[in-house]
């Protein structure tokens, strides 16, 4: 499960969904629902909100459909925090089971992840080693 307080919204979200909901009255204000598990959520105070986690079957985040390369797959969606609607998503993983738990976005805007990959696989471009990955987009 997650639950995130940041900028001006109040996002939760469990296996398959995606909320964003208003502080008042907890009311949904948009959401998202696909094969993902969400881990972690901010915003970066620019309209944008950034989501990561897991996802186990071809999930949709809206114009982007992502499928995995084997079991658990890690995800990373940036989407317009009023709206909902994605801007971009993108994967990573390998044939075993991956997870991203946790990200960050810096100044700039530029978001970053951490979790755990099963095996040793790519990330992007790079190729990793199994354990600990950390990873800009």
């Amino acid at each position: 499960y997650l639950a995130a307080i940041s900028g001006n919204g109040l996002y939760v979200g469990t296996s398959g969904i995606f909320s964003k909901l208003d502080p008042e009255t907890l009311e949904p204000k948009w959401s998202l629902t696909s094969y993902f598990q969400p881990r972690a959520a901010l915003t970066d105070g620019k309209g944008s909100v950034y989501f990561t986690g897991f996802f186990i079957q071809p999930s949709y985040f809206g114009k982007t459909t992502l499928n995995t390369s084997g079991q658990n797959d890690c995800f990373i969606a940036k989407l317009n925090d009023g709206t909902g609607e994605e801007i971009w998503a993108k994967k990573a993983g390998t044939t075993s089971s991956d997870f991203f738990n946790d990200l960050a976005v810096d100044k700039s805007g530029n978001p970053y992840v951490a979790g755990l990959f099963a095996l040793s696989g790519t990330l992007g471009t790079n190729a990793v080693n199994f354990g600990a990955v950390v990873a800009k987009y």
